[in-house]
């Protein structure tokens, strides 16, 4: 099985993502996808959606989205959690 990337964009409108300048980079020149290649776009916001790439270019490209999905948070806004970590000095 195929791994499957996931990078920040953001929702423009339904069933429109745009993909920052910097993760086209990361697409395509260290990663080397290419055409037909399934990735994940998520905006941070709770919205992730699930394309195919299409046509790809020296610094861009083109995908078309299969679907999209919304996660709502899972905690209220209002609680909050915090772990610590305490080592007993030496010596």
């Amino acid at each position: 099985m195929k791994h499957l990337f996931r990078f920040h964009g953001r929702r423009l409108a339904e069933g429109s993502w745009d993909l920052f300048d910097d993760e086209w980079h990361h697409i395509l020149k260290v990663l080397r996808l290419s055409v037909g290649d399934r990735i994940e776009i998520a905006d941070g916001e709770g919205w992730v959606c699930s394309v195919v790439l299409e046509g790809l270019q020296k610094s861009k490209g083109d995908f078309a989205v299969e679907s999209e999905l919304f996660t709502p948070k899972c905690l209220p806004a209002d609680e909050l959690t915090i772990g610590l970590g305490v080592l007993k000095p030496q010596g």
